[in-house]
């Protein structure tokens, strides 16, 4: 399986456990809160089966980091175990950059998932 499809396949089984609540997209353009974002892989190294590396995840939410955005970012994080994907890091509150500028960022949480293609 190629590295495209094998994120495809991790959003794929995040968007299963979330629901139409919150969306799941591989694209960072396609990222409207709350919503989980399957970033581009870093890492990789060759693997018997073709390639092995990490991809971030993210799970964000609208607005400042006050208590909504938290309690939403937690309730997404809350689904994510019940995805059957490898996490590889543990979860960590962080903010997403939208623009390259680094002017507007998004609350939300980022882990990494292993992927094997």
């Amino acid at each position: 399986m190629s590295i495209t499809a094998n994120r495809q396949a991790i959003a794929a089984e995040l968007a299963a456990v979330m629901g139409e609540a919150f969306p799941v997209t591989t694209d960072p353009r396609s990222v409207n809160p709350p919503c989980v974002l399957v970033a581009a892989g870093d890492g990789f190294a060759p693997a018997s089966c073709g390639w092995t590396g990490i991809v971030p995840v993210w799970l964000l939410v609208p607005g400042p980091a006050n208590l909504d955005a938290l309690e939403a970012a937690e309730t997404i994080l809350d689904l994510v175990r019940l995805a059957r994907v490898t996490i590889a890091s543990p979860a960590r509150n962080d903010i997403y950059m939208t623009d390259p500028a680094g002017e507007t960022g998004l609350f939300g949480y980022v882990f990494e998932v292993l992927l094997t293609s």
